[in-house]
């Protein structure tokens, strides 16, 4: 591990490792990353198909997190990260298994439009279904500005 530029640390991890380090941690988007979705990190990075058992070259840092390929520097994913209540944290084994279709049973991907990201079918175009991903807050410098995450 060592600290690459502007407080960001290098690190190598399996995918598996890097789904651990990120557990009950909520995915960040929008301007700026301070909108949070209600994704857990483990669960996303399933979603975009960073397998468990592929090793990935990360920079990272108390907010933001890189992800690359280790042979080529192929961003994956960029994304910011915000911890969640302690009442609300789910095992990690449930944080990466897969997500399932509701309407054919075939594995859902993290997708992305231009009205934000979504679960979809893997098997798009034959199977449309679909589920949101519901933002569950806003980040301020000093935390939440509002938060309709379940049981809050």
């Amino acid at each position: 591990m060592t600290e690459v530029y502007n407080g960001y640390l290098e690190k190598f991890l399996s995918g598996k490792e890097l789904k651990t380090m990120f557990a009950n941690k909520l995915y960040c988007d929008g301007r700026h990353h301070s909108v949070v979705r209600g994704v857990l990190i483990p669960e996303y990075l399933t979603g975009i198909n960073i397998e468990n058992d592929k090793e990935y070259r990360i920079f990272y840092n108390d907010f933001f997190c890189r992800v690359m390929k280790p042979d080529n520097n192929k961003q994956l994913c960029f994304f910011a990260h915000h911890s969640i209540d302690k009442r609300l944290e789910t095992p990690i084994e449930e944080q990466i298994s897969e997500k399932i279709c509701p309407t054919c049973g075939s594995k859902m991907e993290i997708k992305t439009s231009r009205f934000g990201i979504f679960w979809g079918c893997s098997k798009y175009p034959e199977c449309k279904g679909k589920e949101t991903i519901y933002i569950v807050g806003n980040l301020t410098p000093m935390g939440f500005k509002h938060c309709n995450y379940p049981n809050n």
